[in-house]
């Protein structure tokens, strides 16, 4: 504390003790900082106490890595993933600026340069600009002359598998086959399963899985022996794929396993995990997959015990969910009722803390994909039971679903109602809740479609004046669009004439 004479005066050992508290604490912060603002708040508060204290500690660089380190493991637990990315990326800036400082003869730690190539790997936008950008920080570290690990080459498959590429799965193939570390590993082998199936050759994968299961025959010992994740990695793939032979392949490495485990292969025994990604498969199936998700989640919690899947029931929120999703997309009168029965399930086997939004939306989502005649009741019932019983937070998916079940209805009051609420809670709490492109959308297909009024043309080109003025405002989420003005021309075209309606394209 600058300049102030009666500030404590910490010795070498209180500064040294203080680190190790300080360190601590960013562990605990990371697990209950559920939101991204947290994690913002305690990347600011780590810098300050870095600036502050470090000049005073003994090993000072070594405490700026572990810190830098801890804060790039908190931001690859949130979902925000963009936004965690622009962090990351300002955060290896000042990482680089402190190692300069305090020990510009010595080369970056490998640690922290895989910590934050794993997040980056995690974060990297399906893209060939987000991998450009990836790419960039791994040729800074080779430059600086930092020796990539196993798990830097993972990272660096990953984010060429999750890039969107359909070459994807031949460049890391190619990458995995030049690097001898790359070679030496089961994850890296793993990620190159992965990749294949994500560029829509999961049977080049699979060839990949058999192929490793060959060297592990081969010789009694070796680093790429087939373990339970290349397994999953491999089914993942087919469920990625969308091909017609997916299911079947991918219950066949099902089937695979469960033999593998029965035959002294304790590790191998199909969890939680692996249905989930063989339920993916399923809900691809097209139409007809509602009833097929559902037969395989119910053989799936009968094989598997639902408390050891996941001590938080994560995964059996995700298994729900694709379950969900496939209803809501299957052409059967009766698929919204069963979402609705399958979320009424999963209400009572899981801890309410841990439900999501996502949940609630799929099962609106199917009641308005076949225009039910109660999605709009039954959008609303869920979005108050959400957040009144079950403690879940909306997202503006959520509010934009049930503003679509009103629209659909022409239920103008109710929609004006919730728009309001939106404003309302954009303003005072969440600003990702602010009103956009789609909330108007909704809104003003309700007035065009059902109301042949003049007071349904003076609300709609309030509401398109609204969107512009919040656009020009910076607003871009609430852009006018082709539909906006589609919407607006046929209110006005309603209500006074043709000759009116086209003014509006002036």
């Amino acid at each position: 504390e600058e300049g102030d004479d009666h500030a404590m005066i910490l010795s070498h050992a209180s500064l040294d003790s203080l680190k190790h508290y300080w360190i601590r604490t960013i562990h605990l912060w990371k697990f209950d900082g559920v939101q991204l603002d947290d994690i913002i708040k305690a990347v600011d508060t780590t810098l300050l106490f870095l600036q502050s204290a470090l000049p005073l500690m003994p090993e000072a660089s070594k405490q700026v890595d572990k810190s830098f380190t801890t804060l790039f493991t908190m931001l690859a637990y949130h979902t925000r993933e963009r936004v965690a990315w622009t962090v990351a990326e300002d955060l290896l800036e000042q990482w680089l600026h402190q190692h300069q400082q305090l020990s510009s003869n010595e080369k970056p730690d490998l640690i922290v340069w895989t910590s934050f190539l794993t997040l980056a790997a995690k974060c990297t936008p399906f893209s060939s600009s987000g991998l450009a950008r990836f790419e960039k920080h791994w040729h800074h570290m080779i430059s600086m002359g930092t020796e990539p690990d196993e798990v830097a080459y993972a990272a660096l498959l990953l984010a060429w598998a999750r890039s969107g590429r359909k070459d994807a799965g031949q460049r890391v193939q190619a990458l995995l086959e030049a690097s001898e570390v790359a070679r030496a590993s089961s994850l890296c082998y793993n990620i190159s399963i992965e990749a294949w199936g994500r560029s829509g050759e999961p049977d080049r994968g699979e060839e990949q899985l058999w192929k490793i299961m060959q060297i592990q025959q081969e010789q009694s010992t070796t680093s790429k022996a087939i373990d339970y994740s290349s397994f999953l990695a491999a089914i993942r793939g087919w469920s990625f794929s969308g091909r017609a032979e997916a299911i079947e392949r991918a219950e066949r490495l099902v089937d695979w396993m469960q033999k593998l485990h029965d035959t002294g292969h304790t590790n191998m025994k199909p969890d939680g995990h692996v249905y989930s990604a063989a339920l993916l498969a399923w809900s691809k199936a097209g139409p007809e997959a509602g009833p097929k998700v559902e037969r395989l989640l119910r053989r799936m919690t009968a094989a598997t015990e639902i408390a050891s899947i996941d001590s938080h029931g994560a995964l059996l929120i995700d298994m729900y969910e694709i379950a969900i999703k496939a209803w809501a997309f299957t052409k059967d009168d009766e698929s919204p009722a069963r979402a609705l029965a399958l979320l009424d399930e999963l209400r009572v086997m899981s801890s309410k803390e841990h439900l999501r939004s996502s949940l609630y939306d799929s099962v609106i989502k199917a009641y308005t994909m076949k225009r039910h005649p109660d999605s709009s009741e039954i959008g609303l019932s869920l979005l108050r039971q959400m957040e009144e019983e079950d403690g879940v937070k909306p997202s503006v998916k959520t509010y934009n679903t049930v503003m679509r079940a009103l629209g659909q209805q022409g239920l103008t009051t109710e929609a004006e109602f919730l728009l309001e609420e939106m404003k309302v809670e954009g303003v005072t709490n969440d600003s990702n809740i602010s009103p956009d492109t789609i909330t108007y959308g909704s809104l003003l297909y309700a007035y065009a479609n059902f109301e042949n009024t003049p007071h349904a043309e003076k609300r709609c080109r309030e509401l398109v004046q609204e969107m512009e003025d919040a656009f020009d405002a910076g607003n871009d989420r609430a852009i006018p669009d082709n539909f906006t003005y589609s919407m607006l021309i046929r209110a006005i075209a309603r209500a006074s004439s043709a000759e009116a309606a086209s003014e509006v394209l002036v």
